[in-house]
């Protein structure tokens, strides 16, 4: 039967290029990856697989195929910085100037603690307008992409008291934004 040959050359292509993946990931020695979206660290590298597991704990098993012909970034090399966002909503009648200050006093405040790197980029973007809110994307960097999620958390914390103490309110989402 033509279809079940045809079925049989495309897997033996597909385990081909899966061996051919597998032994190419393993020379390069990854350690840790961020592959669909999410970070995760290289378990295992085997002959037709890869198994990674993820910061929820929970193992994925990814074709080396796909690996292959996927975007992959290895999270610890060269180092360990990371650039992270955090955005936040406020109602158009704050004043987007004063809605940085405070960001910028909430960053300057976690640079000084060695909580994100002060020789990197740090800015306050007005990122868009929608119904009723202004989006503030605030960008910064950490010296360890693990202490990301812990510095982000503290960034909104602090965001959230300085804007309470400036009397600035979070936008309410409305259906549909």
């Amino acid at each position: 039967n033509v279809e079940q040959h045809r079925a049989r050359d495309a897997a033996q292509g597909d385990l081909a290029f899966d061996l051919e993946g597998g032994f190419a990931g393993a020379l390069d020695a990854l350690r840790r990856v961020d592959h669909l979206r999410e970070p995760g660290d290289v378990e295992e590298i085997g002959l037709r697989s890869t198994r990674l597991r993820m910061t929820d704990g929970n193992m994925i098993i990814v074709p080396n195929s796909e690996l292959v012909n996927s975007k992959i970034m290895n999270l610890s090399m060269p180092n360990r910085e990371l650039a992270c966002s955090s955005e936040i909503r406020v109602g158009l009648d704050v004043s987007f100037e004063k809605a940085r200050e405070v960001a910028v006093v909430v960053l300057k405040s976690l640079s000084q603690e060695k909580r994100i790197l002060n020789e990197r980029s740090q800015k306050v973007y007005l990122r868009s307008l929608g119904q009723g809110y202004q989006s503030i994307t605030v960008h910064f960097w950490v010296g360890d992409f693990e202490d990301s999620a812990e510095v982000t958390s503290e960034l909104n914390t602090r965001m959230l008291e300085g804007f309470r103490n400036a009397g600035i309110t979070l936008a309410v989402p409305t259906p549909g934004n």
